[in-house]
C-alpha cells in the first residue's frame, strides 16, 4: 500500500469538509402536517396507555384544555398513535386555537411545523374538524 503524501492529505480533508459543508443535515428537516388531537401535557401522561386513546381526547373539554394546570404543564399532538409535545410557540398557538375554537371538546387540528425527536416546532395549528383521522404530509 502507497502511503499519502501531506498534500495529498490535504486535499482530502478539504474534499471531505466541502461535502460535509454542503450535504443536508437533520437541522434542515423539512417542514409536514400532521392532523389529531390537542391535550396538555399533564394529561397525556393519564391516558397514554389507554387503549381508547382517540374516544377520550374526543372527550377533552375546553374547561381542562385552558386550566392553569394545561396552561403551565404545555401542550401535545396525538397523531398516528403518538404523542409529539410541541415547542413553546406551539404551546402559544394551541391555547389560541382551543380557544378560538367553536367547539366544546375534541380539539381536532392541523399542525404544521418540523420535528426533532418527539417534539414538534410548530409554524402554524388549524381547525381540521372536516379531514379524515391518520393524514400526514
Amino acid at each position: 500500500m502507497t502511503k499519502m503524501k501531506p498534500m495529498q492529505l490535504g486535499l482530502l480533508a478539504l474534499s471531505i469538509s466541502a461535502i460535509m459543508a454542503f450535504a443536508p443535515t437533520t437541522a434542515q428537516a423539512k417542514e409536514r402536517s400532521w392532523i389529531g388531537y390537542l391535550v396538555d401535557c399533564k394529561t397525556e401522561k393519564t391516558i397514554s396507555n389507554k387503549s381508547d386513546v382517540r374516544g377520550q381526547l374526543s372527550q377533552y373539554s375546553r374547561e381542562r384544555a385552558l386550566a392553569d394546570v394545561a396552561r403551565t404543564s404545555g401542550y401535545a399532538l396525538f397523531a398516528n398513535g403518538k404523542f409529539y409535545d410541541l415547542d413553546s410557540s406551539g404551546n402559544t398557538l394551541a391555547q389560541q386555537s382551543i380557544e378560538k375554537s367553536v367547539k366544546k371538546s375534541g380539539f381536532y387540528v392541523m399542525v404544521k411545523g418540523t420535528r426533532k425527536h418527539k417534539h414538534i416546532q410548530v409554524s402554524s395549528i388549524s381547525d381540521a374538524s372536516d379531514l379524515p383521522a391518520n393524514s400526514t404530509s
